[in-house]
């Protein structure tokens, strides 16, 4: 959370993680959506593009029902891991840090129930809390210690409310029976339910939909959309006027449209304009705050050329100059952009999707970063 260090008074557009209810902005039917889900007992998988909200979406529903004494609720990034190893240490890991206090006790209750590794009680370096570190060797280790953390989780007299943000990435493990082994353990877990969200739509939705696999149809599909343009404006109002700021109709609406009404680059923007305490937001306050921003990137933007082939940042700077492009491989926007053969562009555009600096929503293209393609648009 950021301050002013002249008034203390916070700023209220949070840009990393989840604060509280008073600076999270509607997600009033997504909310219920995924609580009606949890008490019902069903698992839910919950996509979107990338800085859409989910994670904050979900730690916000956690919030709730945990204030209620309802759950125990927690937060599982696997975006980092890599094979079945990884993925048992970070769950395992997140798991008993998340639904307990580390005590000296209660780490000695958990190193009792892990059977074939020995947990190390450490204190970490960035928040100086206790930790548990914990080294697997081989899958044997690993699955035995994903038994032992799905039993520890039945032996707990509360109901888990778990998110593995990511979970597509245990589709692309070297391991092939990643996803078997732990449909077994979920489906037996009465006292858990699972959030699986993630970015990669077509990976979740190839998991979850193909009846060759084993979550297959084991879970309701919940696919989040951009936050009402109606709500988030009342919502850019009312936070600017914690600061004693004004901000009118037009120029909340104009936010949104340069940032796409993607939560984190408005979030992101709307931090940098609070920042400055200026009494009236106007229109060129805006436009010199979003060019500070891109200029400021100018050295990671260039970055981006040399991880490119020519084809492929022609293209990309072809589909940031459109805004959004449904149909990239006609023959009217390569003539415009001077682009290369049908063949070649389709291949850019593959390689494009591959490495995520563009996206697919409703048919479209668009450049997955906003501010990137703000800066490639006045290239």
């Amino acid at each position: 959370m950021t301050y002013d260090i002249r008034n203390d008074v916070k700023n209220p557009f949070v840009i990393f993680g989840y604060d509280s209810p008073e600076f999270f902005c509607d997600r009033e039917m997504e909310t219920k959506r995924l609580t009606n889900a949890a008490t019902n007992g069903r698992n839910v998988v919950l996509a979107s593009i990338r800085r859409l909200g989910k994670s904050v979406l979900v730690k916000h529903v956690q919030n709730i029902m945990q204030s209620k004494n309802e759950i125990v609720p927690v937060y599982i990034d696997i975006m980092p891991t890599t094979d079945l190893a990884s993925f048992t240490r970070v769950f395992a890991k997140s798991i008993f840090e998340q639904s307990a206090t580390l005590t000296m006790k209660s780490f000695v209750a958990i190193k009792s129930l892990l059977t074939r590794i020995t947990p190390s009680l450490t204190i970490d370096s960035t928040t100086n809390l206790p930790s548990i570190e914990l080294k697997i060797s081989d899958d044997d280790e690993a699955l035995s210690t994903i038994d032992d953390v799905f039993r520890y989780i039945k032996s707990v007299k509360k109901h888990f409310y778990i998110c593995i943000d990511e979970f597509q990435q245990i589709s692309e493990y070297p391991e092939k029976n990643v996803e078997a082994v732990l449909r077994s353990h979920i489906q037996s877990s009465s006292n858990a339910n699972f959030v699986f969200s993630g970015s990669k739509k077509h990976l979740l939705i190839s998991m979850f939909s193909d009846a060759g696999r084993p979550f297959y149809q084991s879970s309701d599909f919940f696919e989040l959309q951009k936050i009402n343009e109606k709500k988030y404006i009342d919502f850019i109002i009312k936070q600017f006027r914690k600061g004693k700021q004004t901000i009118s109709d037009k120029e909340a609406k104009s936010i949104l449209s340069k940032t796409r009404t993607h939560t984190y680059y408005v979030q992101f923007l709307c931090n940098r304009l609070f920042e400055q305490r200026l009494k009236t937001i106007k229109a060129e306050d805006i436009e010199t705050t979003l060019n500070n921003i891109i200029n400021g990137n100018e050295s990671i933007y260039h970055s981006y050329r040399s991880l490119l082939t020519n084809h492929q940042w022609q293209l990309l700077r072809a589909i940031a100059g459109e805004d959004s492009i449904k149909e990239p491989t006609s023959g009217e926007f390569i003539r415009k952009y001077q682009l290369s053969s049908t063949s070649t562009v389709s291949q850019a555009l593959k390689s494009l999707l591959d490495k995520e600096l563009i996206y697919t929503q409703k048919g479209s293209y668009f450049v997955s970063d906003v501010f990137f393609s703000a800066w490639l648009k006045k290239l």
